[in-house]
């Protein structure tokens, strides 16, 4: 295998920190719409310290206030250009000798049976990468980061993602000479109910909180001030709820709209429309399958299965439809013997 080289995006990077630029661009512009109103022949200005008031010139404290600003931009400055600076000539190296990062003028080597515990999970833009505890998280494009996780299955390294679109085999359907022994649609899990019901009131009183700044006449000053309190305040939070929102809507709407397949050869989660699998566990990798509970026409079916490390895990579906029938072609997927598993 040839070496792969993957160069990691200063535009994600910089669009990761969006709403801390945000909010900063926010304190600075309140800083120079104060420093604005405090030229001109009306302008007046005092310093109130100790509970008591003391008349002050205009323009000794706009130099103070000019100054105090030059002094806290440089160092917001030098900390984001401490932080860009590895950004901008981060690299991954990806051969059968192990994986190289290098970043700025430093360079880790790990050997792939280090790579136990590497990760690329999609963000809102781009993917983030973490190979090992010891290296910082990488910034790539979407493709970069697909291509990365390729790469490494290429050379036998299982890499965990929460997108099985960024997994290698993530876009395919099931053969016609695959038969469908069983196949229907889950209910929409409890857990996308409460993410549902949390999800939409931060960004909402944080919008209205914005209209509630702007809509009322006063100085610019006053409503950049109070724009940066509502950011730091909820804004934060309703803009990661929104992420969590924009990224995961795709998984919500599978979930809701998405079927389950059992063929005779594995399980197979299937996208509304398209059919394309989108996740998939082999028949040869179901250890078993247990009926927990059946109200109506639906049931709760727990499986054990064993991953891709050789780990045993518990996997639910929930509110399957016909979940006697659905058991009856899961059993059929089990191997008995266990020298027959792959």
């Amino acid at each position: 295998m040839s070496p792969v080289f993957i160069r990691e995006s200063r535009l994600v990077f910089l669009l990761w920190g969006a709403p801390f630029i945000l909010a900063v661009a926010l304190f600075f512009a309140a800083w120079f719409a104060m420093l604005a109103s405090l030229a001109g022949p009306d302008a007046h200005s005092s310093l109130r310290l100790l509970g008591r008031t003391y008349p002050a010139s205009p323009e000794t404290v706009r130099i103070a206030l000019l100054l105090l600003g030059g002094f806290i931009f440089l160092s917001f400055a030098a900390t984001v250009g401490r932080r860009m600076l590895p950004a901008m000539a981060s690299t991954i190296s990806i051969s059968e000798a192990g994986v190289i990062v290098t970043a700025g003028w430093e360079s880790v080597s790990v050997p792939l049976d280090a790579l136990t515990r590497a990760r690329v999970n999609r963000q809102l833009v781009g993917a983030r990468a973490k190979l090992t505890p010891q290296t910082r998280p990488l910034a790539l494009t979407f493709a970069d980061g697909r291509r990365l996780v390729k790469a490494l299955d290429r050379l036998g390294v299982v890499c965990s993602t929460n997108d099985d679109a960024l997994k290698p085999d993530s876009s395919f359907c099931l053969p016609a000479e695959e038969p469908v022994r069983w196949e229907g649609r889950p209910g929409w899990p409890m857990a996308y109910w409460f993410i549902a019901a949390l999800a939409w009131p931060p960004p909402m009183i944080f919008a209205l909180w914005l209209w509630a700044i702007w809509s009322r006449p006063g100085l610019l000053v006053t409503h950049l001030l109070y724009s940066f309190v509502a950011l730091l305040s909820i804004g934060i939070m309703a803009i990661g709820m929104m992420v969590l929102i924009v990224t995961r809507a795709g998984v919500l709407a599978r979930a809701l709209a998405g079927t389950i397949a059992i063929t005779d050869r594995r399980i197979a989660w299937r996208a509304p429309g398209t059919g394309v699998i989108y996740r998939q566990i082999q028949g040869a990798d179901l250890l078993s399958a247990s009926l927990i509970e059946e109200k109506s026409d639906r049931g709760w079916i727990s499986l054990s299965v064993r991953d891709a490390k050789g780990e045993v895990q518990e996997i639910d579906l929930f509110d399957l439809p016909k979940p006697d029938q659905a058991l009856v072609a899961l059993q059929a997927l089990i191997v008995p013997d266990p020298a027959a598993r792959r």
